[in-house]
């Protein structure tokens, strides 16, 4: 069965990882200085990923998939730390590394017209909101349908949005 990380002994993981609690203590506090380890790797190479978009050119789809793609290969690690205790810790430290990017890439993609900054805000977190929902349902749910759920979550995020902006044409 599956644990909560606060469930989890150093022990349980140094067992599994075949290595002895010295090797494990050499590099860890504890278990909880292991996850935000690993987060902060999530973090990172999900930075990485960023960087090899260029907003400018990628179709939301495009990006979508990426992320789903994303989620995709690193779907237990990521099941683990969004579950765990420090959850709202850990989404609100990738809520700050994605709605820049994000952002960035809407205003490439609409005509944000002044003083609708309330409206741009409040479309990004309606927007978030529902890809978070669709990412966790990912991470349990079936790794086939991920091009597909991709693909209608950007197909939402723009209908979404052209009902506030006008897009830019190409």
């Amino acid at each position: 069965r599956k644990k909560a990380i606060h469930e989890i002994t150093v022990s349980e993981i140094c067992k599994a990882c075949q290595i002895n609690r010295a090797t494990f203590y050499d590099h860890y506090r504890d278990v909880f200085d292991l996850v935000q380890d690993m987060e902060q790797e999530m973090l990172l190479e999900l930075q990485g990923l960023m960087d090899t978009v260029s907003p400018e050119e990628a179709e939301p789809a495009d990006v979508s998939r990426l992320f789903f793609s994303f989620l995709a290969e690193h779907r237990e690690t990521l099941n683990l730390l969004i579950t765990s205790e420090r959850s709202r810790e850990f989404c609100a430290r990738l809520d700050a590394q994605l709605m820049p990017f994000f952002e960035k890439k809407i205003r490439q993609s609409y005509l944000i017209p002044e003083g609708m900054e309330m409206q741009l805000r409040c479309a990004m977190e309606f927007v978030s909101a529902g890809y978070y929902r669709f990412f966790g349902n990912a991470l349990t749910g079936s790794p086939a349908r991920i091009n597909e759920e991709a693909e209608i979550c950007a197909k939402l995020s723009d209908s979404c949005l052209e009902l506030l902006f006008e897009r830019i044409a190409r």
